[in-house]
């Protein structure tokens, strides 16, 4: 704190013994003007203990604080001040709290995800299982495997699986045998409608 900042502290007025308030003169303390020694006024020895343990213990209203001890400004303690600096510390953590979260958003997947897509399966074509046995569906079938395969080395498993047999699921997928079908990856079988099965 400069000095300019630093609260000024005023000890208590001492109270006056006797009736006079004047002091008598004496000859043991001199005298400014004429040389003449005038006494001290008398104060109890229990008033003067009590007179400084009450300097001690007098404090400004502003002086044991955070805002004294990192010498700032007293006006810092008004209500006003406070909660705007506690409304700016809350709009932070909430901020730092979104970006630490992700934004909060979930994001979904539409669908299966790591499937090779077949361009011959037509569009809404049910799923195996779920459609009739005489219209048509697409089977998905993963790659266990720990090579890549090719999608017609698919075929003979999609005929053994639906009953179709495996020239007509040939003939459903033409373009789509020689696409690669990774280790993990799924392929896409369209089984064309047939009579009955």
């Amino acid at each position: 704190m400069t000095d300019e900042q630093k609260p000024v502290f005023k000890a208590p007025n001492i109270p006056s013994q006797g009736k006079s308030a004047t002091t008598p003169v004496s000859a043991s303390a001199p005298s400014l003007s004429t040389g003449v020694k005038t006494a001290a006024p008398s104060i109890p020895a229990y008033e003067k203990k009590a007179a400084q343990q009450e300097i001690k213990n007098s404090q400004g209203l502003y002086d044991n604080n955070f805002a004294a001890q990192l010498g700032l400004p007293p006006s810092i303690l008004q209500t006003k001040v406070m909660v705007g600096v506690l409304c700016t510390v809350l709009f932070f953590g909430m901020m730092l709290g979104c970006t630490m979260s992700g934004g909060g958003g979930q994001t979904h997947t539409q669908g299966l995800t790591g499937v090779v897509l077949n361009p011959e399966v037509p569009a809404n074509r049910q799923r195996c299982g779920i459609a009739e046995r005489t219209q048509g569906c697409v089977l998905y079938l993963q790659n266990p495997s720990r090579r890549d395969r090719e999608a017609r080395d698919f075929y003979q498993e999609a005929s053994r699986m639906t009953g179709v047999a495996s020239y007509t699921i040939e003939l459903g997928n033409i373009e789509y045998a020689t696409s690669i079908i990774r280790p993990g990856w799924i392929a896409q079988i369209n089984i064309p409608p047939t009579g009955a099965r």
